[in-house]
């Protein structure tokens, strides 16, 4: 096999193989509407509390009560990034809300 074709091919290998891993990782459309209804119901138990206002506040987006924000982000998410987003809106929520 020339270098030439051994190369092409494993540069085909390389590129088809990160495709897969990505797509993998990839957050779907079932996924992504889980994720947002839950970041939407987490938004409103924050807007319950008033010590929770400053992290409203502070950064919008995640405390989005419009869903569609939150779908849209999701769809171009790794599912790893969601799920720490999730949580992290978690751990905000039960510290603000606790007090």
């Amino acid at each position: 096999m020339s270098r030439r074709l051994l190369s092409v091919l494993l540069i085909g290998a390389a590129f088809s193989g990160s495709l897969m891993t990505t797509a993998a990782r990839a957050a779907d459309r079932d996924f992504c509407r889980n994720y947002a209804e839950a970041a939407v119901r987490q938004s409103r138990a924050a807007d319950e509390h008033d010590r929770c206002h400053r992290a409203v506040r502070d950064d919008p987006a995640r405390w989005s009560s419009d869903i569609r924000v939150h779908m849209d982000w999701c769809r171009d998410a790794k599912i790893e990034d969601a799920d720490r987003e999730r949580e992290a809106r978690k751990h905000v929520l039960d510290d603000c809300a606790r007090r």
